[in-house]
């Protein structure tokens, strides 16, 4: 349940402001005053939304109706208020898919009209020295002074990839 991650998260990050709740429902400048900061003293936003509905193996709610596929809208609020110099997405990769695009050219056009320059990519987990085969999508905005980056995978070898026997032992 929410709780126990909220407890959980608490126990290991005592020194963490956390904040419970309905992101919908917050509001971003009392989330940054509360910590002392102001719009544009924010160097990263970092948000991985709800994945289920973008999931390809989902064959229920994984439609543009699912209310949770709508919630990268509040990463671009949280963005457009505390003016944050870079946003990163992170997701499955079937959020590129969903609706024939419709979710991650939302999310471009939504950045862009933030002043950011936008590029994403798919990558494998593996590729970057996790023992799994997982790809993710990674969409990172920048404002106009840096250079949006996506790193090259370390790992692209299969000879080179770290296996479930190396992580544990």
């Amino acid at each position: 349940s929410n709780a126990n991650a909220v407890l959980t998260y608490r126990r290991n990050n005592p020194e963490t402001d956390l904040v419970a709740g309905d992101i919908r429902l917050l509001d971003p400048i009392s989330d940054l005053a509360r910590v002392g900061l102001k719009p544009g003293e924010v160097d990263v936003i970092l948000a991985g939304p709800p994945c289920q509905g973008f999931s390809e193996s989902n064959r229920r709610t994984r439609t543009l109706e699912n209310p949770k596929n709508q919630l990268y809208a509040e990463v671009l609020r949280y963005a457009e208020a505390l003016r944050p110099r870079c946003v990163i997405i992170e997701n499955v990769a079937g959020l590129r898919t969903l609706g024939q695009g419709k979710i991650l050219r939302s999310i471009e056009s939504g950045c862009r009209d933030l002043g950011y320059e936008v590029e994403w990519k798919v990558l494998c987990a593996a590729d970057y020295g996790v023992p799994q085969f997982r790809n993710r999508i990674f969409i990172v905005a920048c404002n106009r002074s840096l250079a949006a980056f996506l790193p090259s995978a370390l790992h692209a070898v299969d000879s080179d990839r770290v296996s479930v026997r190396d992580a544990i032992g």
